[in-house]
């Protein structure tokens, strides 16, 4: 019988990696790098209505534009470019709560 792994553990798991995160992604609050703001213009254009590739246009799927749209459209106040930093960091937070579950679930006990 496979005994569950109580929440807790990767909770206290998380909140280191999302202290890192947010360690790591701090330059990033000075100033955005070039894609980071194209993802921001575009994302900021598309929550006030503006069409993508046809008033709008950049090389790349809309994903993480329509994410950035969405957040500011739920909190406008932040503006586009911290709402993509807050996205940034909330990516790379889950992703290495999920990688280190998915180490622990296949055995591996170091962390």
């Amino acid at each position: 019988m496979v005994t569950a792994r109580p929440r807790v553990e990767y909770l206290l798991f998380g909140m280191p990696v999302a202290v890192l995160a947010v360690a790591a992604l701090l330059p990033g609050l000075l100033a955005p790098s070039l894609d980071a703001a194209v993802f921001s213009l575009i994302g900021e254009r598309l929550s006030l209505g503006q069409l993508p590739y046809a008033q709008l246009f950049d090389h790349k799927p809309p994903g993480m534009y329509l994410l950035i749209a969405g957040g500011q459209l739920l909190n406008g106040t932040l503006g586009a470019w911290k709402v993509s930093w807050i996205l940034s960091v909330v990516s790379v937070a889950l992703t290495g709560t999920l990688v280190a579950g998915t180490l622990r679930a296949l055995g591996w006990r170091r962390l």
